[in-house]
Parts: structure tokens; C-alpha cells; sequence
């Protein structure tokens, strides 16, 4: 496994921990770390997110909802998605995202547009927040 990929698993890894850690951390610094595993991560940790569309704390629950976003970001044709999966194709070690036409990924993208939906509906002061995931 080449360095990068290395430290794209080992980032992934200890935002994972960080978010799921017990303790008193900062609501924002929770949530900025749940962005960060959606950006970063695959669809496991994006499975993780979507379970944490549940979270009682606000700030991790709306964290997670832009996890999800900044994820499914990735797969829309942007030049950032383009040159993750150029770069993945071209180094070494470097894990290559799955497709947008992955299986798991649109049947992720289909229970997260409608569960985000149901809570665009219900919580009109966070309306921006899931409008921009969706």
C-alpha cells in the first residue's frame, strides 16, 4: 500500500474512532470530524453516517448530514470526483472509489435522498443544511 492510500485509511481510521469515541468532545469538532469521514471515506463509513442521522445531538446528527453530502459528492462528474478516480487509477496503493453506478452506492444514495427529505420536511431551521446534502 503505497503512503497515500496509507494515510487516506489511516485518516479515515481516526476520524472513525474520534466520532464514535465517547467523551465530551465539542459538538462542532464532532461534526466537522463527520464531515471529514464522508469526504474521505467509503461506504461503510457513509453507511456509518447514515446511522447517524438518528444521533439526539444536533450538531453530530447535522454533521452527519453533511457527511453524507460531501460523499455523494464525490460521484457527480465535479473535477474533484474526476481527479480522485484519476488519481486512484494512477498510483499505486491509492483506493479507487466505486463507481456511481455501484450498487450499494445508488441504493445509499436512494434511502439517503429519502430519509434526508423526511427531515428537510420536519425541521424547517435546518432546512439549508439538507437541502445542500440533497
Amino acid at each position: 500500500m503505497g503512503s497515500r492510500a496509507a494515510g487516506r485509511t489511516g485518516a479515515v481510521d481516526l476520524l472513525r474512532r474520534f466520532v464514535g469515541a465517547p467523551g465530551s468532545q465539542r459538538g462542532e469538532v464532532r461534526a466537522a470530524a463527520v464531515r471529514g469521514l464522508g469526504a474521505a471515506g467509503g461506504v461503510a463509513e457513509a453507511e456509518y453516517l447514515f446511522g447517524l442521522l438518528d444521533a439526539p445531538d444536533e450538531p453530530l446528527r447535522l454533521g452527519a448530514v453533511g457527511g453524507l453530502g460531501a460523499f455523494f459528492e464525490r460521484f457527480d462528474g465535479d473535477l474533484p470526483g474526476r481527479l480522485e478516480r484519476w488519481r486512484a487509477e494512477r498510483v499505486p496503493g491509492q483506493p479507487v472509489p466505486p463507481p456511481a453506478d455501484d450498487p450499494a452506492v445508488r441504493e445509499l444514495a436512494r434511502r439517503s435522498a429519502e430519509r434526508l427529505t423526511r427531515m428537510l420536511s420536519r425541521d424547517a431551521e435546518n432546512a439549508n443544511t439538507y437541502h445542500n446534502a440533497l
